[in-house]
Formats: C-alpha cells, sequence, structure tokens
C-alpha cells in the first residue's frame, strides 16, 4: 500500500480539479496523509475511565433499574427485547445463579475489564468482553437507557479493532508487535470521522424536519425538564420573555449538527469543534447528562483534535 507521502506526490495536482477551485485533491484520496497512535491512545484510556466511573456511579442500583425484580420486572422489560439477545436475566437462568451472585460476579467482571482497557492490558479481548457485558446491561431495561449506553457500546466496538494498545499500555510491553502504519491509523481515525459525520447530520436533519427546535420550543422544554438544572441551578427563567432567542437557539442547533461535515474543512474544523464542545458542555451543566456529554466530547477530540501539530490529521485542503 503507498504511504500517504507517496500518495501526496503522486497524486497532489490534477490540472482538471485546478480549474474549478480545488488545486490540490489530496482530500479525494483516503489516505493522503499519515496518521498517528496518539488520538487512539486518548479514545482507549478516555473511554475506559468513564465507563468505569459511569458504572459505579449506578453499581448500587443495578439491580432495582436491570435486576429481574427491579423496578421494571423482566417480564415487563424482556417483552421488548429481541428472543435472541443476551440479558442480565437470561444470564442469571444459564448460569443457575442467584441474583445476589449473579450481580457481584457481574460488577466485578466490568470493573476488572474497564480497568483492563485503560491499562491497555488485552486490550481487544476486553473490549469484546465489555462489549457483552455491556449490551446484556443495557438491553435489561431499555427504559433506562439513552444515548451515552448505545455511545458506550460503539465506543467498545471499535477499540475491538483499533490500534489503541501500541503506546502506553500494558501490551505494547508484554507482546512486541510491528506498530501500524501512519495509513492504517488514519483508515481508523477516519471511521470515526465518517461516523460522527452521519451521527450529527442526520440528527441534525431529524430536528428540522420537526417544528419544535426551529421554533425554540425544544430548548424551552429541555432546560425546564423535572431532572434538569438540579445540580448548578443557573437561572433560566428569564428566557421565557425572550422568545426569539430561543428560536436562534434552537435553529443554532440544528444549523451546527447538520453542517457537522463541514469539519473536515481547514479553516472551519477548530471553531465547529469548539462550538460542537460548547454545545455538549451547555447540555452537561443545564440539562445534567454528564456522561452522555462526556463521551461525546471524548469522540469529538479523539476524531478531529489535532494531537501533533506537526502531523497532519486529514488532507492538506481538510486541514
Amino acid at each position: 500500500m503507498p504511504t500517504g507521502t507517496n500518495v501526496s506526490r503522486r497524486f497532489g495536482r490534477f490540472g482538471r480539479f485546478g480549474r474549478f477551485g480545488f488545486g490540490r485533491i489530496e482530500w479525494l484520496f483516503f489516505f493522503s496523509r499519515e496518521g498517528s497512535y496518539k488520538p487512539f491512545v486518548f479514545f482507549r484510556i478516555a473511554i475506559g475511565c468513564l465507563v468505569l466511573i459511569h458504572f459505579i456511579t449506578v453499581m448500587d442500583d443495578i439491580g432495582l433499574l436491570f435486576g429481574p425484580n427491579g423496578i421494571l420486572p423482566s417480564e415487563i422489560t424482556e417483552l421488548y427485547v429481541d428472543p435472541l439477545v443476551l440479558t442480565r436475566t437470561k444470564l442469571i437462568s444459564l448460569l443457575h445463579l442467584n441474583a445476589a451472585t449473579f450481580n457481584w460476579l457481574f460488577n466485578s467482571a466490568y470493573i476488572l475489564f474497564a480497568c483492563c482497557i485503560i491499562a491497555g492490558l488485552f486490550t481487544r479481548f476486553s473490549a469484546l468482553v465489555m462489549l457483552l457485558l455491556n449490551v446484556a446491561l443495557v438491553k435489561s431495561n431499555v427504559f433506562f437507557t439513552y444515548g451515552v449506553d448505545f455511545f458506550t457500546s460503539m465506543s467498545l466496538f471499535y477499540l475491538i479493532f483499533f490500534p489503541s494498545n501500541t503506546r502506553f499500555s500494558v501490551d505494547g510491553r508484554l507482546f512486541k508487535k510491528a506498530e501500524p502504519s501512519p495509513d492504517q491509523y488514519l483508515f481508523y481515525q477516519r471511521c470515526l470521522q465518517l461516523h460522527l459525520c452521519l451521527a450529527y447530520a442526520f440528527s441534525g436533519l431529524n430536528k428540522l424536519l420537526g417544528f419544535n427546535w426551529r421554533n425554540g420550543e425544544a430548548i424551552w422544554k429541555s432546560i425546564n425538564l423535572p431532572y434538569a438544572n438540579m445540580d448548578f441551578h443557573i437561572g433560566v427563567d428569564w428566557l421565557a420573555g425572550y422568545p426569539l432567542l430561543l428560536t436562534i437557539l434552537g435553529w443554532g442547533i440544528v444549523i451546527l449538527e447538520l453542517m457537522y461535515p463541514v469539519i473536515l474543512f481547514k479553516k472551519a474544523r477548530k471553531p465547529w469543534l469548539y462550538a460542537v464542545i460548547a454545545m455538549h458542555l451547555g447540555i452537561a451543566l443545564i440539562i445534567n447528562l454528564y456522561f452522555f456529554s462526556a463521551i461525546m466530547i471524548i469522540w469529538n477530540v479523539a476524531a478531529f483534535y489535532d494531537f501533533d501539530k506537526k502531523r497532519f490529521v486529514i488532507g492538506k485542503v481538510f486541514t
């Protein structure tokens, strides 16, 4: 496979495209620049810490939220799950364990493999086990899950394939393997970038098709949810007197998400990245969705932050 530098030299200019103002067309070639290990090390450690902290905060209530004898009985929650999907209730039946013993084993395994991911010990295997445990947990009660649970599963899925254990990991010390090429690093980072572009663009499109984001109603409802603004008590009541400002905020979020793919361009990348991070910080502070905001910020930083300014993340046009 030709390296990014070779591709750049071989296909750096193309007269016909130059007439249309594109100049260099490196951005048309997926492997146009070298990638780095740094985004993946950050992604592995940050996701591992987030998953561990998130689980510890709800661990004492796992039985009530996701247990067979919880707030919602398993007879009800299992109706909304595909019979082929493995849940905690099914695991208890398969292993012939009582609920207390199973909870101890499940919690211990979850914490153990989360620590393995952070340390980079048997990273891919740990991510696979964590993915299975997380799916079993989340699917045990779909009524108590939201965005962070789905992005956690997707993060663990990516960690099975991402070369995140090549540096700053126990795996890197124990198993002396050839490090992936810069092109391979770039390919995996491209996957994360494209995933985010599609996720935000379709989220923005969904908001645009409705009316309550375009008239600011969704903003007002979000900041006045029963569980919102309970920690910092930020005064937002004054917004009721400025409906135009709510409309502007609603349209701002729609445009920010719908036009998210412009983050691929050099001049728009940094302000767009900071704007998205600011949006998620606002969600954390006002709506108190801390873990959802954190995982989205981790994804955005891993995908688009320039960890090494001497090394391009995307082609000439896009950096």
